[in-house]
């Protein structure tokens, strides 16, 4: 698939249909309520991903002082493959470099081969295995890290 898409940072109309991606890629996925409660906090940085003006992936970091952890990253599945992902994430870097963080982590789940694959592209490396992390189904996380 060839598409045009372009990055944005996520605004609160976005909420319903950030939760529906994540329901729609996450097994543990959070309410619209939980995204909608993230515009409380300056520390979080939130980018979505459009295609023909309909958000089709997002990206999320919050910062701990001088570290960021991702807590999200979905593009519906038919969207795949064709580079959002990696320039969704591209710009939470340019993002966290601007706030001078120092290192970004993420949690993946053992199985998610492509993940692990895309983040280790990005730069990523294996800090630790976290077991039983996950659950529904329960499965240990691969702890990443990308020093900035």
């Amino acid at each position: 698939m060839e598409a045009q898409y372009a990055i944005r940072k996520m605004e609160t109309r976005d909420c319903a249909r950030v939760a529906y991606i994540d329901a729609q890629c996450i097994n543990n996925p959070w309410s619209q309520e939980s995204f909608e409660d993230l515009f409380r906090y300056l520390e979080n940085y939130y980018l979505v991903a459009e295609c023909n003006q309909q958000i089709v992936g997002f990206v999320g970091l919050i910062q701990f002082v001088d570290d960021g952890d991702i807590t999200h990253i979905a593009v519906l599945p038919q969207y795949r493959k064709i580079g959002i992902a990696y320039a969704l994430m591209q710009e939470i870097f340019t993002i966290a470099k601007q706030h001078m963080l120092k290192a970004i982590h993420l949690e993946v789940r053992l199985s998610n081969k492509a993940a692990i694959n895309l983040y280790e592209k990005l730069g990523f490396e294996l800090q630790l295995v976290r077991p039983n992390y996950y659950t529904n189904p329960p499965e240990d996380a691969q702890v990443m890290v990308k020093y900035l």
